[in-house]
C-alpha cells in the first residue's frame, strides 16, 4: 500500500494551526521573534517514507512558506505538506509594553 501521509507535525515551542491531522496539509504558525529557521519535527506514517522539509533556512521577517514533502516507499508518491510561518518582532515589544502597562496599572489601582 502507497502511503505518503505524515504521521505526526510539531514545531518546537510553537503551535501549529489548526492542529495536525494527516489528512489537512496546510498550516500557519505565528512567530513573535527573528528566528532564521525552526526546530520541526516530522514524522511519517510509513517509516520506508522519506522526508524532505525545504526552505526552512534563511528564515525572514514576514510570511515564509515551509515545505515538508513525504515520498512514499514505491519512490513516485509525493504528498506535500505547507507551513505558512509568519514572522514579526514588532509583536514582542507590544506585548513587552502591555506587560509594563498593565503593571502600572496595578500599582496605580493599588495607590488608590
Amino acid at each position: 500500500m502507497v502511503n505518503a501521509n505524515l504521521k505526526s507535525l510539531s514545531i518546537n515551542g510553537f503551535e501549529l494551526y489548526p492542529t495536525f491531522k494527516p489528512n489537512i496539509y496546510n498550516y500557519n504558525v505565528n512567530i513573535n521573534e527573528i528566528m532564521t529557521s525552526l526546530d520541526i519535527k516530522a514524522e511519517a506514517e510509513n517509516e520506508k517514507a522519506k522526508l524532505e522539509i525545504e526552505e526552512n533556512s534563511d528564515l525572514k521577517e514576514g510570511d515564509n512558506v515551509i515545505k515538508i514533502n513525504v515520498t512514499a516507499e514505491d519512490g513516485e508518491t509525493v504528498r506535500t505538506y505547507k507551513i505558512n510561518a509568519y514572522i514579526s518582532a514588532s509583536n514582542v515589544t507590544v506585548q513587552e509594553e502591555n506587560k509594563m502597562l498593565q503593571c502600572k496599572m496595578i500599582k496605580y489601582i493599588e495607590l488608590l
